[in-house]
């Protein structure tokens, strides 16, 4: 049994789509992937994506997709970083803006370096606002859409506590567009594509997880 038996954990999942090039092919690739969050009073985890390929002589024989954990409190600069739950691994210390931000695809939207066009309003706080790129890099993104909705305010996960104060709305999805172009450093015209992160909160609130990864930190020496 658990030391300490959580309570009702929310839930909220993000999608992620974006774009890869690889080096020795011509045509895009449109990568998917989804990070789960569950919040419990001051406690987060976060399931990252993590893969697992086999391979034989070069050639792929399976692919698998299984979850990282990241165990945290709300404001420490420190978390926990676990790749499976059994007794051959043990918990990493790890700085939570570190992994958040290569894991966890975490990013603090603004609106710094961006010329505010138009905002499309479908409901008082459901709105989306069209940004273009306000600067001289010939390679940089050309527009942003950022979308709030303010039946999300009660959600405690943000893209941006900055923008979300002043609008009123949480902002709930975040779209980069690069339009066609030659780009120098491929040394070809790229198509156009888009880069897509958007959150939603779950009726999922199953504990489960939550309390194994608990257990588990704790039976390792972790004092939470």
């Amino acid at each position: 049994m658990s030391q300490k038996d959580v309570g009702r954990v929310t839930e909220i999942r993000m999608d992620i789509h974006y774009p890869v090039l690889p080096i020795d092919e011509d045509s895009i690739r449109n990568l998917y992937d989804t990070v789960w969050i569950q919040y419990c009073d001051s406690e987060i985890l976060y399931f990252l994506p993590a893969y697992r390929i086999e391979e034989v002589d070069g050639e792929v024989k399976s692919f698998s997709r299984d979850s990282n954990y990241f165990f945290f409190h709300r404001d420490s600069a420190y978390g926990y970083f676990i790749k499976h739950l059994d007794s051959s691994a043990i918990p990493l210390k790890a700085k939570v803006d570190s992994i958040l931000r290569i894991r966890g695809f975490h990013n603090e939207y603004t609106t710094r370096g961006l010329k505010y066009i138009e905002t499309i309003r479908y409901a008082e706080k459901r709105f989306t606002e069209k940004y273009v790129y306000d600067g001289t890099n010939p390679n940089a993104y050309d527009s942003v859409f950022y979308s709030y909705d303010g039946s999300f305010n009660k959600l405690p996960y943000s893209f941006s506590l900055g923008l979300d104060s002043i609008r009123g709305a949480k902002m709930y999805k975040a779209q980069v567009i690069f339009k066609e172009k030659f780009h120098k450093n491929y040394n070809k015209v790229l198509p156009r594509v888009e880069y897509l992160f958007q959150y939603s909160g779950t009726d999922n609130s199953d504990p489960t997880t939550f309390n194994k990864v608990r257990d588990w930190l704790r039976k390792n020496g972790v004092d939470l």
